[in-house]
């Protein structure tokens, strides 16, 4: 008699550990991807009125102005997946928990460690390391390059309009082209149309 007691609690007892063990949410099993940068894209503005516009005219802007957006792309390549575990650490008990599917992660093991912007005197040729001279604002309305972003951010710089400041100097006739600079060594960069600034 006391066998049959013993094996059904047994019984019970393995039905139990087997139900708190596994928590199905229905998620997919977490992956980790690579991000894998190959494309610099910009965008120029006119920042005259906000919202700012894109700039049409390339022979008609203002340097007081004038904007630039820049936007990363990059292909991704899975490198890993984190599979659901069984929980033992219930021991046959129900656990109170929240059914929330973790989400995939991105990386980059060759992460951009810098932007560079040059520019280059289409009349002389002469080329200028201007990247200082694009700026943005921080939450507390100071001004920030495009590396000061990224330090502060710790993301890049998509969709953040970066305005060309000391322009009293700046040629007239003018070609930008922006460097995406990777840990690798390896550089990605893309030229804007020739830009011609009016007279000030």
């Amino acid at each position: 008699m006391n066998k049959k007691i013993i094996a059904v609690i047994l019984l019970y007892l393995v039905q139990f550990m087997a139900s708190s063990c596994v928590i199905d949410c229905g998620c997919e099993d977490k992956k980790t991807f690579d991000k894998l940068y190959d494309e610099v894209r910009l965008e120029l503005w006119d920042m005259n009125i906000y919202p700012f516009t894109p700039l049409e005219d390339k022979n008609d802007a203002d340097k007081l102005d004038f904007g630039l957006t820049m936007m990363v792309t990059y292909d991704v390549a899975q490198i890993g997946a984190v599979q659901q575990k069984l929980r033992f650490n219930s021991l046959g008990f129900a656990t109170a928990n929240a059914c929330s599917c973790a989400s995939d992660e991105y990386i980059a093991t060759d992460p951009i460690t810098s932007f560079q912007i040059i520019a280059t005197d289409t009349a002389t040729e002469e080329i200028t390391d201007v990247t200082r001279q694009f700026i943005t604002y921080n939450y507390d309305d100071e001004p920030i390059t495009i590396n000061e972003y990224r330090e502060i951010y710790y993301y890049e710089p998509d969709d953040v309009v970066f305005r060309l400041i000391d322009v009293y100097y700046f040629p007239n006739t003018v070609q930008f082209e922006v460097k995406a600079n990777l840990a690798s060594g390896r550089i990605i960069s893309q030229k804007t149309p020739v830009v011609t600034f009016i007279d000030q």
